[in-house]
């Protein structure tokens, strides 16, 4: 319940809670459809901008691969230590007003022979909400790109945008869920920043 009193205190609600009330009506449109491709586009955008950071920004691509190895080393341990379950549970056990898990509706009209075998697959998902790896894979993109061509860092942060919209929107993530996903990411490239094998580069562009 702490997840939901920090979104209530923090933003006067429950975002998720919010936006479905408001625009989600029993039935898959236009808006539902753009969240569920967002979040799904998390397997396969970063390995493409991974790609697309080694080709046009080597020199920041061991530190977006040492902090991205950071955070999926932390992420989990925090899942372990602190299982916080996703709104769409936390509705289902009486916690909160109803949330449709968007992702699962999705699943059952387009693989319905397949979603009660793939939900056992993803079960641990069930007390993964904190902190959110999708916005902090994210986020670290658009750390990556910070300092490389304008037009990447703006399509990257448009994306990041749209990628809160998405987790939240789908039921299957808190507003703080999502900032401590940015915070974990900026918290894992400030550090790999500072490691001795960064240390020249980081010198160089604090004007040291």
């Amino acid at each position: 319940q702490y997840v939901i009193k920090l979104d209530r205190r923090l933003f006067g609600m429950v975002p998720s809670v919010a936006m479905q009330a408001r625009w989600y009506h029993g039935r898959l449109g236009a808006l539902e459809w753009l969240a569920i491709g967002t979040y799904y586009s998390y397997f396969l955008i970063p390995p493409l901008a991974l790609v697309l950071i080694w080709l046009k920004l080597p020199r920041q691509f061991p530190r977006y691969v040492i902090a991205s190895v950071m955070l999926f080393l932390i992420a989990p341990l925090i899942h372990l230590l602190i299982p916080t379950a996703p709104p769409w549970l936390a509705a289902h056990d009486g916690y909160l007003p109803p949330v449709t898990q968007l992702i699962y509706r999705a699943l059952e009209l387009t693989l319905p022979a397949t979603v009660h075998y793939g939900s056992d697959m993803i079960a641990g998902n069930y007390v993964a909400a904190m902190p959110s790896v999708h916005m902090s894979v994210i986020s670290m993109l658009v750390l990556a790109t910070l300092r490389g061509r304008r037009w990447i860092a703006a399509l990257t942060a448009g994306y990041a945008a749209l990628m809160v919209f998405a987790i939240m929107y789908t039921g299957d993530h808190y507003a703080v869920d999502a900032l401590a996903g940015i915070g974990l990411a900026l918290v894992c490239w400030m550090v790999a920043g500072r490691l001795p094998f960064f240390k020249a580069d980081f010198e160089e562009e604090s004007g040291a």
